[in-house]
């Protein structure tokens, strides 16, 4: 009699243990369908960020050619030639100017990119079911033994 006792205590906890691979199953998948999603999600936002910023710096280039020709047009039309002197400081200054802009957008690219990245110390969720059905073993061999 004490062995049905030993034996309906097996079966329960092969049966929660059943259970509980199953759910840990259930939730690697959704995990795994999660994760590819936002994945997903990331490399589009990645691609977004990596045209937003070439938008940026064709427009800061196209600024820099028309504040370079309207410099050296007023140069010209002041008599000074335009890549002399004073000229030649504005549009050195300009090109600077547009440099300097040209690295701050690339580290605020940098630094949007880098928080677009995905964290691989997020939990899945996979551990705490394993320990649940370890838990489970770990009762179903402690009748065993009792």
């Amino acid at each position: 009699m004490s062995q049905l006792g030993s034996l309906g205590t097996a079966l329960g906890a092969s049966a929660s243990m059943l259970g509980a691979i199953r759910q840990a199953q259930m939730q690697n998948a959704t995990n795994s369908a999660q994760l590819q999603l936002n994945q997903q999600q990331d490399a589009s936002r990645q691609q977004e960020l990596a045209v937003q910023q070439q938008t940026d710096a064709q427009a800061r280039q196209v600024q820099l050619a028309h504040a370079s020709a309207s410099a050296t047009a007023r140069a010209g039309a002041a008599g000074v030639l335009p890549f002399d002197g004073s000229a030649a400081a504005i549009a050195s200054g300009q090109a600077q100017e547009a440099a300097a802009a040209q690295g701050v957008a690339n580290a605020r690219f940098a630094a949007q990119r880098q928080a677009i990245l995905p964290n691989l110390l997020a939990p899945d969720g996979s551990t705490i079911a394993l320990l649940r059905s370890g838990r489970s073993f770990g009762a179903f061999a402690n009748n065993l033994l009792d």
